[in-house]
């Protein structure tokens, strides 16, 4: 359990990327003990022409996953 005020630290990464969306993983740790996590998908969309689009060069060339 937190309490306020906290020293926190969050880390997260680009866990995933597929062809139209791309999970970003985050968690939020306190004395080197992990709190919490959380996975979030977020998908690339055209929202001009209300549809889906593939994920960006930029996002890609920017988290090279290994």
């Amino acid at each position: 359990q937190l309490e306020h005020p906290s020293d926190l630290i969050i880390g997260q990464k680009v866990s995933r990327i597929g062809s139209k969306s791309f999970d970003i993983q985050s968690a939020l740790f306190k004395n080197k003990t992990l709190i919490c996590c959380s996975t979030i998908t977020s998908v690339c969309y055209d929202f001009v022409n209300s549809k889906t689009v593939c994920v960006y060069d930029e996002i890609i060339a920017d988290n090279k996953i290994k």
